[in-house]
Formats: C-alpha cells, sequence, structure tokens
C-alpha cells in the first residue's frame, strides 16, 4: 500500500513539474488531489524532509484548493490557474 501511495504522490508532483517547465498548467480534479494529499501524508515522513528529499511544508489556507494544498504539503510552490 505504501508503494501505491508513493507512485500517486510522485505521478501527482512530477506532472505538475511538467506542466511547470511547459508553461502550461496541471490541474487534476479535486478528487485525485485529495487522494494525493492523503497518501503524501502517509508516506512522507519528518526524516524525509530533513535529507532534503522534501521541503518543508508550505503554509496555505485551510480551505485552499486540493492541488494548491497538496504541493503545499511537498513543500512546493502551486502552479494551478488563479
Amino acid at each position: 500500500q505504501a508503494a501505491l501511495a508513493l507512485n500517486l504522490v510522485e505521478t501527482l508532483a512530477h506532472g505538475c513539474d511538467i506542466a511547470a517547465a511547459t508553461h502550461t498548467t496541471a490541474q487534476p480534479p479535486d478528487s485525485l488531489a485529495e487522494a494525493g494529499l492523503a497518501a503524501a501524508k502517509q508516506v512522507i515522513a519528518a526524516d524525509f524532509r530533513s535529507a532534503g528529499a522534501f521541503a518543508a511544508e508550505v503554509s496555505v489556507a485551510a480551505d485552499a484548493p486540493a492541488q494548491t494544498r497538496f504541493l503545499a504539503f511537498l513543500g512546493r510552490a502551486d502552479n494551478a490557474p488563479s
């Protein structure tokens, strides 16, 4: 189950990376971004952050869009359209 969770996190996160690199947007359905956030919370431990694999969580509003909260948990800026 952890491997599936990590795969979802990686796919969503790197999809956003590709979108940013190609100057487009990646906007998964909210349900998919919510699932990615739940998966990330399962598999990203504090020692991953301290080892540099993930940055510190970025503070966003609790009612921010699901993709914004997902990326913020990973320590990334949101590239969703405003």
